[in-house]
């Protein structure tokens, strides 16, 4: 469905949800949240990701110190 998936800050908390359904479509994903509509590690994870098999680029900007740490931190399967 989607080539390239670039969510609105407003649209973080619905990542998930977006990319549980269409995660397979996407080829590029490109996330900046700012100000209270950070990315945060409860709004993407490694897992999600991996949903996307055809993703091609990937462009994360929004983390929080903390979140960015446990994201980061996380196990990534492969």
């Amino acid at each position: 469905m989607w080539g390239s998936l670039v969510p609105e800050p407003e649209d973080l908390p619905f990542l998930k949800v977006i990319l549980d359904r269409f995660g397979a479509s996407v080829r590029s994903l490109k996330v900046a949240g700012q100000g209270q509509n950070r990315l945060g590690s409860a709004a993407l994870s490694f897992t999600q990701l991996a949903r996307c098999g055809g993703l091609q680029e990937l462009s994360l900007s929004g983390f929080r110190g903390r979140d960015l740490e446990q994201f980061c931190q996380s196990k990534c399967p492969m």
